[in-house]
C-alpha cells in the first residue's frame, strides 16, 4: 500500500488528501487493543485532537480496517538544526478505549450465558458510545457474580480471563467474541499459495507454560457478608468451606438456616451434646452437626450459612504433571470464589496445552488476517512445514 494513496479519516476528513500522512503502523494481538500510529507532515487542515475518531482504510479506499480514538499526539523531529519541524506523530487505539470511560453495575444470581452478559453491558452503558453486539450462542455459562461500579475496561478484562474468548472491538463499533481458532485465516499457506506471500519465515520460540497454577484473589481483610449453601446427602454431618468458597473471618455469623429455619451455632468444642458447631477458628470454616441435630439434615436438606469472608483466597489447579512448573498471579478485584475457579481453570487449560514449537511469520498485502484465527500451513517449498497455528498478532506498515 503506497502512503500517497491511502485513506485515513480523522473526524470524517481524509487527512491524507494531499499526501500528508506517512509512517503508518497498525498492530494487533489476541485480546489486546489494536494500535494505529501515523505521522502528519506540514498538514494544512484542522490539527487532530485527543479523542478524535479515526478510520483507516484498506488500499481499496472503501474497506475500513481500523476504527478508534486518538490517545497521544506529539511533535517530532524538532532540533537545533530543524527548529521549525512540523511533523506530528499520532497514536490511536481501537474502540475498546470507550470502556475506560464508563462503569457497570450488573448482578446475576444464577448461572448466565456469556452472550447475555455482553448484551446487558451494551444496554447498561456501551450503547451510549454506539457500540453494538449481536448475541451469538457461545455455550459458555458464567457462575453468579455481581459488578457494582466496575469500570467497563475491568469488566471486559474479567470476561476475557474467565472465558479465554477472543474479544474484538471491530472498526464498525461492533463487539464480537470467538474461541481461539474458531475462525480461519483468509487462506491456508500451501505451495500453491506461496505466490500470495512476500515473505514466509519459520522458527522455534519458547512459550509460557505450566502444569500448576496458583492464583490469589481478593483484597486483604474481612469482606462483606456472603452466603454459602450445602445440600445434605443424609450421611455427612460436617460441611466445610475448604475448596468450595472463601475462608471465614473471625466475625461471628451467629446462625445457620436449614430449609429456611434459623438455628444458633456454637464455637467448635464449646457447644452442648446436641448442637451445631462452627470451626472457623481452627480451619477455613466447618459446620458440624452433633447429637440430635444430625436428624435435622436429611438427604436434600438445604443448609445456608451467611458469613464474613477473609481475603485474599487462593485457588490452585494442577494437571499432576512432574516436575512442577508453576504459574502464579494475583487479582485483588475478584471476590467471588466461583469466578476465581473459572479463571484458574481457563489459565491451566491454556498454559498446560502450550508447548515450545514452530512459529511462522508471513508478509502479505491481502486483507483478512486477524489475531485469534486458525492458520493451516502445509508447504514443502519453504522448510517442509506441516502444522496448524493460531494467529497471535498482525501488523501493517506503510
Amino acid at each position: 500500500m503506497s502512503a500517497s494513496v491511502l485513506r485515513l479519516d480523522v473526524e470524517g476528513v481524509n487527512v491524507n488528501a494531499n499526501g500528508a500522512v506517512s509512517a503508518v503502523s497498525l498492530e494487533g494481538a489476541i485480546n489486546e487493543r489494536v494500535k494505529l500510529t501515523f505521522q502528519l507532515d506540514d498538514y494544512a487542515g484542522t490539527v487532530p485532537a485527543i479523542d478524535d475518531e479515526v478510520l483507516f482504510y484498506y488500499k481499496d479506499g472503501t474497506t475500513v480496517i481500523f476504527g478508534g480514538l486518538i490517545v497521544d499526539i506529539r511533535k517530532v523531529g524538532v532540533s537545533d538544526n530543524n527548529p521549525d519541524a512540523d511533523v506530528l506523530e499520532i497514536e490511536c487505539v481501537d474502540w475498546e478505549r470507550y470502556t475506560d470511560w464508563c462503569s457497570l453495575s450488573l448482578s446475576y444470581a444464577v448461572p448466565t450465558a456469556l452472550e447475555d452478559v455482553i448484551a446487558d453491558m451494551i444496554t447498561e452503558v456501551f450503547d451510549e458510545y454506539d457500540l453494538t453486539y449481536t448475541p451469538t450462542a457461545t455455550g459458555i455459562m458464567l457462575a453468579p457474580f455481581t459488578w457494582v461500579g466496575v469500570s467497563g475496561a475491568a469488566a471486559v478484562r474479567e470476561l476475557r480471563d474467565r472465558t479465554q474468548q477472543v474479544f474484538k472491538f471491530n472498526p464498525d463499533k461492533s463487539i464480537t467474541t470467538t474461541a481461539p481458532g474458531a475462525t480461519s485465516a483468509p487462506f491456508a499457506i500451501t505451495d500453491a499459495n506461496l505466490y500470495r506471500l512476500a515473505k514466509l519465515d519459520v522458527g522455534t520460540k519458547a512459550r509460557e507454560r505450566a502444569n500448576k497454577v496458583i492464583l490469589t484473589f481478593g483484597p486483604t481483610g474481612p469482606g462483606e457478608t456472603i452466603e454459602h449453601t450445602w445440600i445434605a446427602d443424609g450421611v455427612a454431618t460436617s460441611f466445610s468451606l475448604e475448596g468450595l468458597n472463601v475462608r471465614a473471618s473471625d466475625v461471628w455469623p451467629g446462625i445457620v438456616t436449614i430449609d429456611g429455619t434459623p438455628y444458633p451455632i456454637w464455637p467448635a468444642g464449646e457447644g452442648p451434646a446436641d448442637a451445631i458447631e462452627w470451626g472457623n477458628a481452627v480451619d477455613d470454616g466447618t459446620l458440624t452437626f452433633n447429637g440430635a441435630f444430625t436428624a435435622y439434615i436429611p438427604n436434600g436438606a438445604e443448609i445456608v450459612l451467611r458469613y464474613s469472608p477473609l481475603y485474599p483466597f487462593v485457588i490452585e489447579r494442577t494437571t499432576g504433571g512432574a516436575p512442577p512448573r508453576e504459574y502464579r498471579a494475583s487479582n485483588d478485584r475478584i471476590t467471588k470464589y466461583a469466578v476465581g475457579e473459572e479463571i484458574a481453570d481457563q489459565v491451566l487449560a491454556s498454559l498446560s496445552q502450550s508447548t515450545d514449537g514452530l512459529v511462522v511469520e508471513l508478509l502479505t498485502d491481502e486483507l483478512g488476517f486477524g489475531p485469534g484465527q486458525a492458520l493451516s500451513v502445509n508447504t514443502t517449498a519453504r522448510g517442509g512445514v506441516v502444522a496448524d497455528f493460531l494467529v497471535a498478532s498482525v501488523s501493517l506498515e506503510v
